[in-house]
Formats: C-alpha cells, sequence, structure tokens
C-alpha cells in the first residue's frame, strides 16, 4: 500500500493498512467482492456491498454520490462525496466519506481491539495529532435489526492536517470502518450531519 498512487491522504491510507494488519485480510481478497450498481431507495443511492462473510446496505445522504468505481482498485468499493464537486475536488478540498470491511479471524478481534491499534499507531506515527472519542451513533431499529450504538473515534490533524473520524461497526464475522475524512475541522464539523446519516444508513443483510 506504502507505494499505491496518491489518491487518499496519508492518514487515509494508514487507516487502510492499520485495518488489514488488525485482521491479516482484507476482503478484498478474502471475501469483499465489490458493490452491486447503485439502487435508488427514498430519493437516495444506495449500494450493497457483498462478499464470503458479509452483506450490508449503506445509503448515501441527500446531497452526496455513492461511487462504486472510483476506488474498487483499492479495494474501497463504496466512495462518498457532495454532489457539487467532482471526486478530486472533494479529496482536494473538501470530505470524502468510504467503507472498509473487514473479516475478524479470531474472537479477541474486536472493534474495540481495532480502535486501541488505530489510536496507538497514528499517535506514534503523528505526536501532534489529537486523538478522542466522539459521542456513539445510535442505528435506529428497523427492518426485523434491533437498534445498535456505534462507537466512534476521532483523527484531528493527524499526519500533518487530516480531519477524520471512524465508526466501527461490529458483527459476527466482521467490522465495518465507516471513515469520514476531510481537509479542516470546520468542514469536517460542517459534514459530520451526513456522516452520522450514513452510519445510521446501514443494514447488516449478513456478517
Amino acid at each position: 500500500m506504502n507505494g499505491a498512487p496518491d489518491i487518499l491522504t496519508p492518514m487515509r491510507l494508514v487507516r487502510v493498512i492499520v485495518s488489514v494488519g488488525v485482521f491479516c485480510c482484507c476482503l478484498v481478497g478474502g471475501g469483499q467482492q465489490g458493490a452491486k450498481a447503485p439502487a435508488k431507495t427514498n430519493d437516495s443511492p444506495c449500494g450493497m456491498i457483498y462478499g464470503k462473510d458479509q452483506s450490508l446496505l449503506l445509503c448515501a445522504p441527500p446531497g452526496w454520490i455513492l461511487d462504486n468505481k472510483v476506488l474498487a482498485q483499492q479495494g474501497i468499493y463504496a466512495t462518498f462525496y457532495r454532489q457539487a464537486f467532482t471526486y478530486d475536488q472533494a479529496e482536494a478540498g473538501a470530505t470524502l466519506m468510504y467503507v472498509n470491511v473487514k473479516r475478524k479471524v479470531g474472537a479477541a478481534q474486536t472493534a474495540a481491539a481495532m480502535m486501541k491499534l488505530d489510536a496507538t499507531k497514528t499517535k506514534s506515527e503523528s505526536p501532534h495529532g489529537v486523538i478522542e472519542r466522539a459521542a456513539p451513533i445510535v442505528i435506529p431499529a428497523s427492518k426485523g435489526q434491533k437498534s445498535r450504538t456505534v462507537p466512534v473515534q476521532r483523527f484531528l490533524n493527524d499526519y500533518g492536517g487530516g480531519f477524520e473520524a471512524v465508526a466501527y461497526i461490529e458483527d459476527e464475522r466482521t467490522v465495518t470502518l465507516i471513515v469520514i475524512s476531510s481537509v479542516s475541522k470546520a468542514i469536517l464539523g460542517q459534514d459530520y450531519p451526513s456522516f452520522v446519516k450514513l452510519v445510521q444508513s446501514y443494514v447488516a443483510m449478513r456478517g
């Protein structure tokens, strides 16, 4: 991954590397096969990420694009940015959100363990960054599923100026990372309500 094209800021690349390191196998080669073309549900584009161990549904917040192709070669099958921007514009000057699904390979490999490792590694490599717990996000009960509370961790001014939050959704066999990454703290705050809506749209079909 260190030799990958500069399509993501360093913090975003590290977040993916850390995830693969925790679970040994990311679902690109070990189960995450792709995302179906977006469908329209309540005027929001939705897509299903599916693989050997999981199948999940996510819907873009109002005013956002779900792009299932732009980062597919990097194993990211659901990328979100505002309709007012192209992907390049959002990456350079606004906000991206994306989804990364990781397979568990042991009972101890939990969302909490991943959060701790993310925090430890980021603090070691970016000592001036601020790492903090944010308020958890509640996914309402729906479609036969109980409500659930999702932990969120924020990484502020890490790796020379990134502002990011990560929601860690744990299921029986997988942990799904939903990430928002912005170029400034102000823009992160502006777009955070859309991040909450994205997390709340999560439906585990299998996993």
